[in-house]
C-alpha cells in the first residue's frame, strides 16, 4: 500500500437495508461511487438527485449468465435519478448501475464529465470481451472523442487521470473486470505517473 495516498471510505446505509446504495468516497479526487442495484432506484439519497449534480455513471449486465460484460457510459447534468429512470424504460439489458459524482464536495463541471465519459469509454473499449456503448451512434467515435481530448490536453492532466483509475477500481471491486481491462488500466496507470514524474 501507497503510504501517501489516502485510504478510500465506505459508507453504509445507517439502517441495514439491501435496497440502499452503498457508497464509496476517494479522498483524493474528491469523487464518490455509489452502487445501485436496478430494483432499487427509488432508493437514491438525496444527494445523488439533487438538481445540477453532473456525474457519470456505468448501467453494467449481470455478471452470472456471460463471460464478459456489457456497459453503458452515460452522463447526468441534472442529478442521477431521472437519468436512471429514463434509462430503465429504454434500456432493458442492464442490472447494476454505478454512479459517479462529488455530490458533498464542490462537484464536476459538465466540461470534466464529458472528459470522463470519452476517456472511460474508449479505456473500457481495450478490455475483451467488453461491450461498450454510449449514446453516441458509432463505437469508433468514442476512441475519437478520446483521442480529441487527449489532444487538447486535458485528459492528461493528474485529476482527470485519478478519477479515471478510481471508477475502473470501484468496477474492479464489484467484479466488471477481465485480465485484457486489467493490463489495458496498468498501461494506463503507468503512463498516468510516468506524465505525472515528468511534470
Amino acid at each position: 500500500m501507497v503510504a501517501d495516498r489516502p485510504t478510500a471510505v465506505i459508507t453504509f446505509p445507517p439502517v441495514l437495508n439491501t435496497m440502499c446504495p452503498i457508497e464509496i468516497g476517494d479522498p483524493t479526487t474528491g469523487l464518490a461511487a455509489a452502487f445501485v442495484p436496478r430494483y432499487s432506484i427509488d432508493y437514491i439519497t438525496e444527494a445523488w438527485q439533487s438538481e445540477g449534480l453532473n456525474g457519470v455513471y456505468l448501467l453494467l449486465s449481470d455478471l452470472r449468465f456471460t463471460d464478459g460484460f456489457r456497459a453503458y457510459v452515460g452522463v447526468t447534468t441534472d442529478g442521477f435519478q431521472r437519468a436512471l429512470e429514463q434509462r430503465n424504460e429504454r434500456t432493458h439489458w442492464w442490472s447494476n448501475a454505478i454512479l459517479f459524482a462529488s455530490p458533498n464536495g464542490a462537484g464536476l463541471t459538465a466540461a470534466q464529465t464529458a472528459e470522463l465519459k470519452a476517456v472511460l469509454a474508449s479505456l473500457l473499449q481495450r478490455g475483451a470481451h467488453v461491450t461498450v456503448e454510449t449514446d453516441d451512434a458509432e463505437p469508433e467515435s468514442l476512441d475519437r472523442q478520446a483521442a480529441q481530448v487527449e489532444h487538447d490536453g486535458t485528459a492528461t492532466s493528474s485529476l482527470t487521470e485519478a478519477m479515471v483509475l478510481f471508477i475502473v477500481r470501484v468496477m474492479f471491486l464489484k467484479g466488471y473486470r477481465s485480465g485484457s481491462l486489467a493490463r489495458a488500466v496498468h498501461q494506463f496507470e503507468a503512463t498516468a505517473l510516468g506524465q505525472q514524474d515528468a511534470e
